[in-house]
């Protein structure tokens, strides 16, 4: 990866580390989780799911990316201020990308060379609040800070995520979460502008349990829809709006040890889990199509 001396002003990727999903269950299950999200990971997957965080948790995620290449780190915190009516959530997600070559043109040589090497850091802070309303529907939205950095280069940005969670039956849910809902604008040092442009993730999740499996078996779907012309970047685009499904799996033995699969965009996942005490510890896998395998630990504590 190398970064060359240039105009910052293309907007299509611009909140693209805001993508990549937090907590080792949710991408375990292949990011099916608009419906799920009932863990200090919804402030990210969907805030109006906090509702339904009855204790204190505190997550805290890592992840190596790409083969090491990203470093990706997310912490999470949720208080619930009326037991299964109202619940604020803190969080802060990470990206860093390290000695990456900084470019010039050579004009003797018409070739680039690298001049120096930078260091690439994103940040997301995500404050946010959830109350629940009518016959199994809750609300909820997050503020969110962002800061890109590049080299000496950096931006700042404001956004607002909004999002519902709603049971319609006790073991059948249904999720929407609209992120950047009034396009979140980043402000470059320079002066130059880019937008994060709204993207809406619609999810529903089924939870059977039975005897016969000593356990249960969550099966999740999720589509994300973008506006921003990704084109065949995306499974599916029609006149500038893009589509791309998730698929997720998960088998819970007792409440103790849980087996994962999902489906993404960029590939297949996989993962396990298994509570100990007051903690949970999960693992994902996430096979890439194009780009080396990644790795995510997650450590959940609730109190």
């Amino acid at each position: 990866m190398a970064i060359q001396s240039a105009a910052w002003g293309f907007s299509k990727y611009a909140g693209e580390f805001l993508s990549l999903g937090v907590g080792a269950r949710p991408m375990g299950m292949g990011g099916a989780y608009a419906a799920i999200s009932d863990d200090a990971s919804a402030i990210y997957w969907n805030p109006a799911g906090l509702v339904h965080v009855s204790q204190r948790q505190v997550m805290f995620m890592h992840a190596e990316s790409f083969g090491g290449l990203v470093g990706h780190d997310y912490l999470g915190v949720v208080l619930p201020l009326e037991p299964n009516r109202s619940a604020l959530g803190i969080g802060l997600l990470r990206l860093g990308i390290e000695d990456i070559p900084y470019t010039e043109w050579n004009l003797q040589t018409q070739r680039p060379r690298i001049v120096r090497e930078v260091n690439d850091a994103e940040y997301a802070l995500f404050l946010s609040y959830a109350r629940s309303g009518w016959k199994g529907l809750s609300l909820g939205g997050s503020a969110k800070l962002i800061r890109k950095g590049v080299g000496d280069d950096h931006a700042l940005g404001l956004g607002v995520d909004a999002g519902v969670f709603w049971y319609l039956r006790p073991s059948w849910v249904v999720g929407v979460k609209l992120a950047d809902m009034t396009t979140t604008p980043l402000v470059w040092n320079s002066g130059q502008r880019e937008y994060i442009l709204p993207m809406l993730k619609l999810g529903t999740a089924y939870k059977l349990t039975s005897r016969l499996v000593r356990g249960a078996i969550l099966i999740a779907l999720d589509a994300d829809t973008r506006f921003e012309d990704r084109d065949y970047a995306a499974w599916a685009s029609v006149s500038g709006v893009s589509f791309d499904p998730r698929a997720g799996f998960e088998y819970c033995y007792q409440h103790r040890i849980a087996l994962r699969a999902g489906i993404e965009p960029d590939g297949f996942s996989a993962g396990a889990g298994i509570r100990l005490g007051i903690g949970d510890v999960d693992y994902a896998f996430l096979g890439h199509n194009e780009l080396d395998n990644s790795h995510r630990l997650s450590v959940l504590v609730t109190f």
